[in-house]
């Protein structure tokens, strides 16, 4: 390289390190400022659950303590569900309670899932109608129902197949 060419190129690596590089460091400051005021520094979660239709967000180093609420009390289901059981005529065979009993125990299961089987939960309804266990029984088993046909729309037909309407 000439002379002219080697002063040419140190001034302008000069300049540029002088100027331009400060000017850049001053832009990337700013930037880096402004990003964190408008807070594109923060750790967003999102967390969305098709299934429960849930959402939850966390901002930074958040602790989120979520509690799935499928609609359903279990403790009232349970207690519903022993008053069927209890309200079964004595004058049953082992064989029909034991029949009924398992029918409930189906139904129980099923409504304490979190998509329950509605044609299971049909059928095992219409298979206790079939036992003549009496009104007290068919109480409770409309007692279940209408506590629980909010959070699972297709029990609402179970009363006009127990002889209710």
């Amino acid at each position: 390289m000439t002379a002219r060419a080697d002063s040419f190129q140190g001034r302008l690596k000069d300049f540029n390190d002088r100027i331009v590089m400060v000017l850049i460091r001053h832009i990337e400051t700013f930037l880096t400022e402004a990003g964190i005021d408008m807070g594109l520094d923060d750790n967003i979660v999102y967390n969305i659950s098709t299934d429960s239709g849930q959402i939850n967000i966390s901002n930074d180093n958040s602790t989120l303590n979520a509690v799935q609420n499928n609609g359903i009390d279990v403790t009232e289901l349970s207690k519903l569900i022993s008053e069927m059981r209890n309200a079964l005529d004595e004058n049953l065979s082992d064989e029909e309670k034991e029949e009924a009993n398992d029918s409930i125990d189906i139904i129980e299961n099923e409504l304490k899932s979190k998509h329950p089987d509605e044609k299971n939960v049909k059928t095992h309804f219409k298979f206790l109608k079939k036992i003549d266990s009496g009104v007290k029984f068919i109480n409770s088993c409309l007692a279940l129902v209408t506590f629980a046909d909010k959070v699972f729309p297709f029990l609402s037909q179970i009363p006009t197949w127990l002889g209710v309407q």
